[in-house]
């Protein structure tokens, strides 16, 4: 069982990771915009493994997390970086968690980010940046809907990213 669960959580992280690049090609009008993309993806790649919600047991090089935004949200000139956490499973993306750029000479990771909000969302969670803020988008499931097709549109939460932690400001339906 063990085995199958690696294999999951590695194919589930392949899946992730083309889609995201993709995502991040289609909407690179440069190489530098290609380039910063993936930079982003890297980073986003190390910091969901200092969130407490990264699966466990996923194999070396595997990425646990999807649609990676770098930004600087706060507004104090540093990068942000937001993104949805991969279950492992066949939920998706079920976790999202942000962490804010710090002023520091440290090459550690863990003193140049720090953690600003690590969230449960439910299943399929994409986020979205929407000028400063911050959507957390999910699908709505109807009463009969498999897991793999919600056909109920998209709730959007929108969130103001500070230095201390996120702030509900808006939440939206979207039409299927």
């Amino acid at each position: 069982m063990g085995a199958l669960r690696t294999l999951l959580i590695t194919f589930t992280a392949a899946v992730a990771a083309a889609a995201t690049a993709v995502a991040g090609a289609a909407g690179a009008s440069t190489s530098a915009d290609a380039a910063a993309s993936k930079r982003c993806t890297r980073l986003a790649a190390k910091l969901v493994k200092l969130t407490r919600h990264a699966p466990s047991g996923l194999p070396r090089g595997a990425n646990a997390s999807f649609s990676p935004i770098c930004f600087d949200f706060t507004g104090d000139g540093r990068r942000d970086v937001a993104f949805a956490i991969l279950s492992g499973g066949t939920a998706g993306a079920t976790h999202w968690a942000v962490f804010r750029g710090v002023r520091t000479s440290s090459s550690r990771l863990s003193r140049r980010y720090r953690k600003v909000a690590e969230r449960f969302s439910g299943s399929k969670t994409r986020l979205v940046r929407s000028g400063r803020l911050l959507g957390v988008d999910n699908p709505i499931y109807k009463r009969d809907d498999a897991n793999c097709c919600p056909t109920g549109g998209t709730s959007r939460v929108l969130y103001r990213v500070g230095r201390s932690g996120v702030v509900k400001v808006d939440s939206l339906r979207l039409a299927p």
